[in-house]
């Protein structure tokens, strides 16, 4: 499931990536599930890796509306 949510959020970046990685070039390298599939924590990497904060300030501002679109596309497949 951590791979199919890895891909998801990878579309949702591509399609968004002016808007999120001004310059920059962001991969998602990890995603761990709980057990129940209730949380998930994801890892990025980001390259130039000078200056990310802001960017990671801009990720942690628009978290509810990239939640909703992985909500979207994986809502009708899954379950907690």
């Amino acid at each position: 499931m951590g791979r199919q949510v890895q891909k998801e959020l990878s579309a949702i970046f591509l399609r968004n990536s002016r808007e999120y990685f001004i310059g920059k070039m962001a991969t998602i390298t990890q995603v761990k599930m709980s057990p129940d599939l209730g949380l998930a924590r994801v890892y990025i990497s980001i390259f130039p890796n000078k200056d990310t904060a802001p960017l990671f300030d801009k990720l942690e501002h628009r978290k509810g509306d990239i939640r909703r679109q992985l909500g979207n596309q994986l809502g009708k497949r899954t379950r907690v």
